[in-house]
């Protein structure tokens, strides 16, 4: 039997809560707002206050957020950080929740953070209650993303791609004046709502590039030393160009219905960055040091 979950995505103070629990209430079904938290809280025999506090460290990975919840049956493991346990468990009860019945979730928090766990929670459901359609490949393109993102902390505007990125045309009278409002002339391509390549247009202009450059935060010195090279090369002009990678790890994750990038790597890396099969990171001993020219300091007698 197929159940209806309506997840809202909100920021604080916006009226959220109220709209969720007006359709909870119109449709006869259950809400759960804080009390995720709460049941969260009960399970780690913490307090609220201590969880928030684990949520916001977080990783904001999107990918890293499949990898870590797509296992119906995740269990806990003792050495993971905590904002990864409480990730783990509020999925667990995220899942227990909807395979109840029809239930409206909503998640309170800024947009940049809110989103990512909506989009795990929806691809979650919809694993639970198997309405992915199988064997159908759904290309799309995204393209003119935002080419600055305002910090929360500080308030200032940084840029979302590298400095290289080529912003829309008719976006360059915004630089100074409404960053909110440049747009970037960059793509991604999206297969199964899985991110397998993003590119981007190139800045050709030796001007725009210095600008770029500026915007950055750089000096005039710091931009002749690290990209000296480039802007003097392009005064020389150069052709329209642009480039993308497909990750080819990605395509065959989709192609084999693979739930991670572990299942397809031939050599996949663990959570401390370590690899099983090889060993590595391992310590490299005297004789490689003094090729590289690194010696280590002999240790005084």
């Amino acid at each position: 039997m197929s159940h209806r979950i309506i997840t809202i995505e909100r920021e604080y103070a916006s009226g959220g809560r109220e709209i969720g629990e007006m359709i909870a209430e119109r449709l006869g079904i259950s809400c759960y707002n804080r009390e995720i938290l709460q049941m969260a809280s009960e399970r780690c025999n913490v307090s609220m206050e201590y969880l928030e506090t684990a949520e916001e460290a977080a990783p904001k990975s999107f990918l890293y957020t499949l990898m870590l919840t797509s296992s119906p049956t995740r269990t806990i493991e003792e050495n993971l950080p905590l904002s990864d346990k409480v990730y783990i468990i509020e999925t667990n009860i995220i899942r227990e929740l909807a395979e109840k019945g029809d239930c409206v979730f909503i998640i309170s928090d800024k947009t940049s953070k809110a989103l990512p766990i909506l989009g795990a929670l929806r691809l979650m459901v919809a694993k639970e209650l198997d309405i992915i359609p199988k064997g159908k490949w759904n290309f799309l393109w995204i393209t003119e993303m935002p080419f600055f993102e305002q910090d929360e902390e500080t308030g200032e505007w940084i840029a979302m791609h590298h400095p290289f990125t080529m912003p829309m045309e008719e976006c360059l009278p915004y630089l100074d004046t409404d960053k909110a409002r440049v747009r970037a002339k960059a793509f991604d391509l999206v297969l199964n709502g899985i991110e397998l390549s993003s590119g981007s247009m190139r800045i050709t202009d030796c001007q725009l590039q210095n600008k770029m450059f500026e915007l950055l935060g750089l000096s005039k010195e710091e931009i002749d030393a690290k990209f000296g090279f480039l802007v003097e090369a392009y005064q020389y002009a150069a052709p329209p160009h642009g480039g993308m990678g497909i990750g080819l790890d990605r395509l065959a994750m989709l192609i084999c219905g693979a739930d991670s990038l572990r299942d397809v790597t031939a050599f996949p890396k663990v959570q401390n960055a370590s690899e099983l099969m090889s060993g590595c990171p391992a310590e490299i001993d005297a004789v490689q040091l003094e090729e590289l020219g690194m010696p280590l300091p002999e240790a005084d007698a």
